[in-house]
């Protein structure tokens, strides 16, 4: 299934430009480190299950993905076996995102959680994860505050000013309109270029209106 609208720029919108580009990465390391093991014999169990399943994921097919296949493991079992390695690591995100797809939302919000983040994309990618999930579930206070540190842990001018509108529009839903106000500071100051800067005006009018300053 696509992704709810509320998390679009995150998971739909975004995904070809961010995610997509990280996890064709990701493969083409995967990809390397199994030649490599079959070439000199030594490599990595965990990297060897994870290269086996993710193009499955890749293919869109969620179910086999997390399950695995008759031939390999799936992402829920390498995540869980090998948790303590890079590759089990990875594993979570991707089951996270999996589960989402499939509309599994409290599933893939554990997921999400235990993915140990690094401040790095995937890392920023994680946290907006953990936010479309609570704010699908209609916790918008914990969604405005994972949206947050969506965008600061890997300040990037294309996702970072959408998270932080993200955030912003859930700390309005929850009437901590100076917080949504500090959202929309960070992108004038921060990311006074994109596109999601062309409508601050609006939003600042928006906000004094909810706060009877109009």
């Amino acid at each position: 299934m696509t992704l709810t609208a509320k998390a679009v720029n995150i998971f739909d919108e975004r995904r070809t430009a961010v995610i997509g580009v990280l996890v064709a990465f990701v493969v083409m390391v995967i990809a390397f480190a199994g030649y490599k093991y079959y070439l000199v014999g030594q490599g990595d169990e965990a990297t060897a299950r994870l290269g086996s399943i993710i193009l499955t994921y890749e293919r869109g097919l969620w179910e086999e993905a997390l399950d695995g296949t008759a031939e390999t493991i799936g992402l829920l079992e390498i995540a869980n076996r090998y948790g303590n390695t890079t590759e089990g690591n990875l594993a979570r995100f991707y089951a996270a995102d999996a589960l989402y797809r499939l509309d599994r939302k409290e599933e893939s919000l554990k997921y999400f959680e235990a993915y140990d983040k690094d401040d790095n994309l995937l890392g920023a990618a994680a946290f907006a994860g953990e936010a479309a999930v609570n704010e699908d579930l209609g916790n918008e206070k914990r969604a405005a505050e994972r949206y947050y540190q969506a965008a600061l842990v890997y300040e990037n001018s294309l996702i970072s000013p959408e998270y932080l509108l993200s955030a912003a529009r859930n700390y309005e839903a929850v009437a901590e309109y100076s917080s949504a106000r500090e959202m929309y500071k960070l992108i004038e100051t921060r990311f006074p270029d994109t596109g999601a800067a062309g409508g601050l005006d609006l939003y600042f009018a928006r906000l004094d209106a909810l706060q009877g300053k109009l």
